[in-house]
């Protein structure tokens, strides 16, 4: 099973769909692979942590939540 399988099946524990890190990696995971879901992970992480659960990784993903219009 690989990371991208590892962290779907991760948002189907209890409160996974909740739990920031989970919602974080998923998004990185499918950033990675180009897949144009990774905001809205990154996007859901964001907004249950702030740009708070980014601070350590790779900038471009707080930048791409920040550049991301409000719908």
């Amino acid at each position: 099973m690989n990371a991208k399988e590892q962290f779907h099946d991760g948002l189907n524990a209890p409160d996974g769909h909740q739990n920031p890190f989970i919602l974080l990696r998923r998004g990185q995971i499918l950033y990675s692979l180009n897949d144009s879901k990774a905001i809205e992970f990154l996007m859901r992480a964001y907004m249950l942590e702030s740009e708070c659960i980014f601070y350590g990784g790779n900038p471009i993903y707080l930048s791409l939540v920040q550049q991301t219009p409000c719908e």
